[in-house]
């Protein structure tokens, strides 16, 4: 079925419905503010004719043909009930208005349908099922093929009047603001900020942003998945389950189909529905929203990937920052209203900046009308990915470090540990493998000697290394030695110190004086340049480790000693007193 939308009197926009009942709009169309009518609308003013206005095509027509001599408007939209309504009263002051309210899921009528009947003062309908209705039974036509056209001609003759809204009513603006004390405010109590996935999401809108082919996507099928499944997040955050709905404009059925397939590791479930079609902003997208939420209580979270898809197009020489602030602030009173999380997907721009939010594309306007953000940002040649999050209700905002695995499509949260190893680059793991080979304290000469480079182009290497926390720089200027740092190295790699009597020729690892492992005493000439660094220095280079333990001996004379294992794991300290002094010593 084809029906024309009119919009002051012009025909903006078609509805098209299949043998399905499924509704969709011509492209570019307006629908705000437009109605449909069964047959051609009379003249005068309305006295002694009945207008049943309702929602859908369906509900409009079954009146008519219950009560011939009637005529049937449909809105085609819930919200645009209060806006038609009073449009037939301004035409037809004299007419009977009677407005055919759909129900929810808990028996009451939509709240446009009861808007719309006080708009005008006019009557409201809801249809009575009797005890044993059913969830699908819900508005006029339902009631029509059920009971038949006399019982709904009964039903609709005891339709209740609705009273006009007040001024106040209608003018909220005019009412006067009220205050509290501080007194006051401190004697209210509130619940808990609910959490629908912990410390990253609350009920509201956010905005996931992040560069093309960083895996936003993937990460909104992990999201709606956890929440459909009543999974943690990233294997460590718990959540609500409950019902999901991802509107992917730019995939295609198939493609869903494929990762969707690729990561499900669960039966399939209701609880997530999927859409690749959704009108725009101002063209019956929140309308449509709206609609659909009310159809399925429960839901918890829509994720509407992208953002551009769905934005108005710019007005010309409009205000952009304003615009994209209406553009996402349009979502807030849905999320309100049915108690939801809004995840809007968009893009960053090229320019980088310290504030991930600021790398948004668009104006502040839309992270400024917004609850919260998520960014997603991958390193330069690094495995991990970084979720910087924000939020108003959030109480720790550090980032999240995250491992995707492309094969499988799961998303893990890193420690620091394991982060740090997949934050070493193609380019960097050559100098990794030497400094293993080679007791984990190297020149720049030794380092390119052993992996055939030249030492002028590892230099930049080197840097990023220190600058990230994989490698430990020390020693003076012309003198820099480098050595790994001890999170970035896998436990097996990681040499201990077991408590127990060492000689200074002893076995690290086991106490003994055997050849297995290095001892400290052949680190000590490689580390020979650190001996004018000062103990503060050295606590920071050495905070892993156990330290010095009793019955090693100290060097003389204020000199600083050698760490064990080159450095990396141990601190000692510096003591003026004779060997057989008892040592100052730290475990870190």
């Amino acid at each position: 079925m084809i029906a024309p939308v009119t919009v002051n009197g012009v025909i903006a926009s078609i509805e098209m419905i299949d043998g399905e009942g499924r509704k969709s709009f011509l492209a570019h169309g307006t629908t705000k503010g437009g109605w449909w009518a069964t047959q051609p609308m009379p003249d005068g003013d309305g006295a002694g004719i009945t207008f049943w206005l309702g929602e859908g095509v369906g509900t409009a027509s079954s009146p008519v043909q219950a009560v011939p001599g009637s005529f049937g408007v449909a809105a085609l939209m819930d919200s645009n009930l209060p806006a038609v309504a009073r449009m037939l009263r301004e035409l037809y002051p004299a007419a009977d208005v009677c407005v055919l309210a759909d129900l929810l899921p808990n028996g009451k009528p939509n709240r446009y349908a009861v808007a719309a009947a006080r708009a005008v003062g006019g009557r409201l309908f809801e249809p009575d099922f009797g005890p044993n209705r059913q969830p699908d039974q819900k508005d006029t036509n339902d009631l029509f093929c059920l009971l038949g056209p006399e019982e709904l001609a009964r039903q609709l003759a005891n339709a209740r009047r609705v009273e006009p809204e007040t001024a106040t009513q209608t003018a909220p603006q005019d009412k006067k603001p009220v205050t509290y004390s501080l007194r006051e405010l401190m004697q209210r109590q509130f619940e808990d900020v609910a959490f629908l996935v912990f410390g990253m999401l609350t009920q509201g809108v956010y905005i996931l942003g992040g560069k093309p082919k960083v895996g936003k996507s993937w990460l909104s099928l992990h999201l709606l998945l956890c929440i459909a499944y009543g999974l943690r997040v990233f294997g460590t955050l718990p959540s609500t389950k409950g019902m999901a709905l991802y509107i992917s404009l730019e995939d295609h059925d198939r493609r869903l189909w494929k990762r969707v397939k690729q990561i499900l590791r669960q039966e399939p479930t209701d609880d997530l529905h999927f859409t690749t079609l959704w009108p725009r902003i101002g063209q019956g997208c929140v309308e449509q929203l709206d609609e659909w939420l009310t159809d399925h209580a429960g839901t918890k979270l829509i994720i509407i990937d992208t953002l551009a898809r769905i934005k108005p197009p710019r007005a010309k020489n409009g205000d952009i920052y304003a615009e994209d602030y209406a553009a996402v602030s349009a979502f807030k009173e849905l999320s309100e209203r049915h108690g939801i999380t809004v995840i809007l997907v968009h893009h960053l721009r090229k320019a980088g900046s310290d504030d991930p939010t600021d790398t948004l594309s668009g104006t502040t306007g839309l992270a400024g009308g917004v609850d919260g953000t998520l960014i997603l940002t991958r390193k330069t040649g690094s495995k991990a990915l970084t979720l910087h999050r924000s939020g108003r209700d959030l109480i720790d905002d550090e980032p999240l470090t995250l491992d995707w695995d492309r094969e499988s499509g799961a998303w893990t949260a890193l420690d620091a540990a394991t982060a740090a190893t997949l934050d070493i680059s193609e380019a960097q793991q050559p100098i990794i493998d030497a400094l293993k080979a080679h007791g984990y304290s190297m020149s720049r000469q030794e380092i390119a000697d052993s992996t055939a480079k030249d030492p002028e182009s590892i230099r930049k290497t080197l840097y990023r290394m220190v600058e990230r926390g994989i490698l430990i720089k020390s020693g003076p200027r012309n003198a820099t030695r480098y050595s790994i740092a001890a999170h970035t190295l896998p436990e097996e790699n990681k040499p201990s110190c077991k408590e127990g009597d060492y000689s200074s020729g002893g076995d690290m690892e086991t106490g003994s004086s055997g050849e297995k492992s290095v001892s400290h005493v052949s680190h000590v000439s490689h580390m020979s340049h650190m001996s004018h660094v000062s103990q503060p220095e050295l606590l920071h280079v050495g905070t892993m480790g156990q330290g010095w333990d009793k019955g090693m001996s100290q060097p003389k004379n204020n000199e600083s000693s050698g760490l064990d294992e080159v450095g990396t794991y141990g601190t000692h300290g510096t003591t003026n007193e004779q060997n057989d002094s008892e040592p100052d010593y730290e475990d870190f």
